[in-house]
């Protein structure tokens, strides 16, 4: 009996043994063939993924016919570039060539006032290229836009020679018509026909934040375009134009990418409009900082027209003293607003004395158009010409009373201009006609006459 269960225990141990064994193995098999599973599923998976047929790959060039996802300029930019120049004024200089001289002589000649050392032969005349710029074409007869300060030395000298290098890298004689210290703009014309040319638009429709694209030759690497936005306007008092004593500051500011030799080119608008004259940049280190400075084109077409007709600028001339309004000023003459000018001083038998204005006045429009700062008016005054009646309107004493200004020239203001001599021909100057006159300056009084209309 006790054998018996002996056997049936040893038997049943045994059992349960290989059962488990069995079910251990199968488990093994189980999971080897789950893992191999898993790792097909995930190859085929992974090569579904990579399979290079199945990568969407978009071959279409970007669509440049799509201003509103503005992707490219190049269709715009394209019509800009031509019309943008390269401007190389120089200077002739004497050398005089001497014979290397004795040490003695040298000394007697610095400290005793000795006459020349002898010469190998006459003095030799050299060309310097004393600048490097750019210019705007803004008509098709060849009429250039530029920069003052690109066109003469650090003196104010007149450049000998005007190099302008075209588009197509042609080079050709440019002729200075004439040029204006007070707003840093000059005037070059070069012969020929048929000149691509820039539109100008109304620098006055500037927004802050529209975008603008200066366009000259940087350092003179060539024909360069940066892009920026407007980030101001009416910039002025920044002491910019200082080489002249009355200087005249009503700047575009923009973050696209000025630096030397861009000085002249263009700042042009989306549509591929002049809006402005590259000028000036602000920087410690010479280098663009994002801080450019353009002459608005209104600015540049009032310069412009004035130089084709008489080779100057005539500008219109008030005779008073004046000041912004402050706070403490507001208050002291009572007023709500310290939007305005104030005028200091009043002088005698020019303009504004004659138009019946006093000191203690605040002029706030001319011509129906706001005044606000100082600035403002100086440059309404400045682009009206002399000879010209301007409605003004001021403040006396919290009253707002209404005179009729006639404005005199600046650079001669206590001439009497008579309105009906500028309304007889208005743009037209008269001298007396002699023989020379008569057989070479004909020619170019009309050359500027047309030139003046074809650009308005």
């Amino acid at each position: 009996m006790a054998r018996t269960f002996l056997v049936f225990l040893v038997v049943s141990v045994c059992l349960v043994f290989y059962s488990r064994l069995r079910d251990e193995a199968s488990l093994s098999r189980d999971e080897g063939q789950g893992i191999g599973n898993a790792a097909r599923l995930a190859s085929d998976s992974s090569a579904d993924r990579i399979a290079p047929a199945d990568i969407p790959f978009d071959t279409r060039p970007v669509d440049r016919s799509n201003r509103l996802r503005l992707a490219s300029y190049s269709d715009v930019l394209s019509e800009v570039t031509p019309a943008v120049v390269s401007v190389y004024p120089s200077r002739v200089v004497r050398i005089e060539q001497q014979r290397p001289g004795n040490r003695i002589e040298d000394l007697l000649r610095r400290y005793y006032g000795l006459g020349p050392g002898p010469s190998d032969g006459e003095p030799r005349e050299e060309k310097l290229q004393v600048g490097l710029g750019s210019g705007v074409l803004v008509t098709a007869d060849g009429l250039i836009l530029t920069n003052n300060h690109v066109v003469t030395d650090e003196r104010g000298n007149d450049a000998d020679e005007i190099l302008v290098r075209l588009h197509d890298d042609t080079e050709v004689l440019a002729e200075l018509v004439g040029r204006d210290p007070k707003s840093d703009i000059a005037l070059l014309k070069v012969e020929g026909t048929d000149f691509h040319h820039l539109r100008m638009a109304d620098s006055d429709n500037l927004l802050v934040g529209d975008v603008v694209f200066a366009v000259g030759n940087p350092l003179g690497v060539g024909t360069t375009v940066t892009m920026g936005i407007v980030s101001a306007t009416g910039r002025s008092n920044l002491n910019i134009i200082s080489s002249v004593g009355q200087a005249y500051e009503n700047f575009i500011q923009t973050d696209a990418s000025i630096n030397p030799g861009n000085s002249g080119g263009a700042l042009v608008d989306t549509e591929g409009r002049l809006v402005g004259i590259n000028t000036a940049i602000l920087s410690g280190t010479g280098g663009n900082i994002g801080i450019g400075f353009a002459i608005p084109s209104r600015m540049a077409r009032f310069i412009l027209t004035s130089l084709l007709r008489s080779g100057s600028v005539p500008r219109g001339y008030l005779g008073v003293a004046i000041a912004d309004l402050t706070p403490d000023l507001a208050e002291a003459f009572q007023l709500e607003t310290t939007r305005g000018v104030l005028i200091q001083q009043v002088i005698e038998d020019l303009p504004a004395d004659r138009a019946g204005l006093r000191a203690g006045d605040v002029i706030v429009a001319l011509e129906e158009v706001s005044v606000n700062s100082v600035a403002e008016l100086r440059l309404l005054i400045a682009e009206t010409p002399p000879g010209t009646s301007v409605a003004v309107k001021a403040l006396r004493k919290g009253l707002q009373k209404s005179f009729v200004v006639v404005l005199t020239d600046q650079d001669n203001p206590h001439a009497h201009p008579r309105q009906e001599d500028r309304e007889m021909l208005q743009g037209v100057s008269l001298e007396v006609v002699t023989d020379k006159i008569s057989s070479d300056k004909t020619t170019i009084s009309m050359r500027r006459l047309t030139g003046y209309w074809s650009c308005r």
